[in-house]
């Protein structure tokens, strides 16, 4: 007998398909990593100072990631004293960073800490600037030399947040060793309205000048780098290679809120370095991603 309604439609695969995928949580699906220009071109970060920590004073073995460095840049065993900086995730003048690096962004927290060991690399280094979403001058290209290293910032989860698997494969191997930096190029001070990406804090909005009124100048370069030998996927090595930032100081709000901060790198993890609880204070700076030596990101 023939149907009275015309022939039974069958759902295609990919009808099947798009409806299992919908079904999934969130919180389940895998999140595709971001193309390394995308990624490295919205790392902008805010500074806040976390004094009165007690030192950790692990030893490090840093090895240089970003191809730009190669044999001029030395390893270096260094020593990790006390935290200094509490670095938060920003977007710049309303505009935020694209569906596909938002949720890897949000979570880019660092603590950064008083290093003692290495030595000036005298370095000459043109920056240009990355993010697309600065004009002139403060996005004019800069020479720099690099000199001392100062700080090494480590990836942290805050308030034992929930990051999702895929994103925390990434961020947990972004650690950056900060250089002081000198040059003759001073910058004007360029407006800019910040907003906070974290979602404990995406309710914060600053308004700065960087670099701030009388500080012309940018003070570091923070560079990847890998620890005691270990390091992310090849895959991953794609994107962290290239997360390179440049620091400026700036003049803003004092960020005024209880915060517990634990490791993420597996390196450090393992050391049992224990979380830290404390209020961070005044605003320190703000660092803007650059690309060295005109190695820019892939993609």
């Amino acid at each position: 007998m023939s149907n009275p309604t015309g022939p039974i439609q069958r759902p295609s695969i990919c009808v099947l398909l798009l409806g299992f995928a919908l079904a999934v949580p969130p919180a389940t699906r895998a999140q595709p990593m971001p193309k390394p220009k995308d990624f490295v071109a919205n790392l902008d970060v805010r500074c806040f100072e976390t004094g009165g920590q007690p030192p950790l004073n692990i030893s490090l073995r840093l090895d240089q990631l970003n191809p730009a460095f190669g044999a001029d840049a030395a390893v270096q065993q260094v020593i990790v004293r006390e935290a200094q900086e509490l670095c938060l995730p920003v977007y710049k003048n309303g505009i935020p960073p694209p569906s596909t690096v938002l949720p890897f962004m949000q979570y880019v927290d660092w603590s950064c800490y008083k290093i003692d060991g290495g030595r000036p690399l005298d370095l000459s280094l043109r920056l240009d600037h990355l993010n697309p979403n600065i004009g002139p001058p403060l996005s004019n290209p800069i020479q720099v030399v690099v000199k001392e290293p100062e700080q090494l910032c480590l990836p942290v989860r805050k308030d034992a947040q929930v990051i999702p698997p895929d994103v925390l494969k990434l961020i947990q191997w972004l650690d950056v060793e900060c250089f002081r930096v000198e040059t003759p190029q001073a910058t004007e001070p360029t407006p800019l309205t910040l907003h906070h990406l974290n979602p404990l804090y995406s309710w914060m909005t600053e308004w700065v000048n960087v670099p701030a009124p009388g500080n012309l100048y940018p003070i570091q370069l923070c560079v990847p780098v890998m620890k005691d030998l270990q390091g992310p996927t090849d895959e991953l090595l794609e994107i962290i290679r290239y997360s390179d930032v440049l620091c400026y100081q700036v003049d803003s709000m004092q960020f005024d809120h209880l915060v517990q901060l634990t490791q993420l790198n597996p390196v450090v993890d393992a050391m049992g370095v224990p979380p830290q609880k404390f209020i961070p204070l005044a605003s320190t700076k703000m660092c803007l991603p650059v690309a060295k030596n005109g190695f820019f990101p892939p993609g």
